[in-house]
């Protein structure tokens, strides 16, 4: 697993140079010994693989409270949405279901970082998932880009997800989740973890779902 480790103050700009995604204008995060990770990595901090993972590359900031993500819309991320019944015209664009499955994906990091699973990064361990618990809403936003409003997400946008933790108690963690693109707000998504080790999470899974 290769993570690049910076031990210097890292600006904002590097930060979006690294993640291909415009941070926002009036953000002046201070990320000092900061964390890279690339898509080679995300393997081993996100659960899902491919295609339903949304996370292209991860940073941490220097408290380990807060994490950035970047993820550029496919071809494939858009397949049957949408589709006019009447003529079969496609109007590819991300559904906000997916959307949201991304921001949650990136709390997941910050909530099982938080019970110390993931904070030695120089020989990180990853015996735990994160499961949604709860989900407090999610919010729509429309920005404007180019003095024209945003209404969708199409293929090649690239979206900035970033996640914060707002209370951590034991194995229970609440992150705030917001997506940008071109600097601007889009989404936002509240949500509380369950964070098990694996083995628990098996033993669960099998009484609800048996296989041979």
């Amino acid at each position: 697993m290769s993570i690049k480790h910076l031990v210097e103050n890292v600006s904002p700009e590097r930060v979006a140079e690294f993640l291909d995604a415009l941070m926002p204008s009036d953000f002046t995060h201070n990320f000092g010994e900061t964390f890279f990770i690339d898509g080679n990595s995300i393997a081993g901090f996100v659960a899902e693989r491919p295609p339903q993972r949304y996370i292209d590359r991860a940073v941490f900031d220097a408290t380990n409270s807060r994490v950035f993500a970047s993820y550029q819309i496919t071809e494939s991320d858009c397949d049957g949405h949408l589709i006019n019944p009447e003529n079969e015209n496609r109007y590819p664009m991300m559904p906000m279901a997916k959307l949201a499955q991304a921001m949650a994906q990136v709390g997941s990091i910050l909530a099982i970082n938080s019970t110390g699973d993931i904070c030695n990064f120089e020989n990180p361990s990853f015996s735990k998932v994160a499961l949604v618990k709860s989900v407090e809403r999610v919010e729509s936003c429309l920005a404007k880009i180019d003095h024209k409003v945003k209404f969708f997400l199409v293929p090649d946008d690239v979206i900035l997800i970033t996640a914060d933790i707002t209370s951590a108690k034991l194995t229970t963690v609440s992150c705030d989740t917001r997506t940008y693109i071109e600097g601007k707000t889009i989404a936002l998504m509240p949500l509380t973890y369950e964070v098990l080790p694996w083995e628990s999470f098996s033993r669960l899974y099998k009484r609800q779902y048996k296989r041979d």
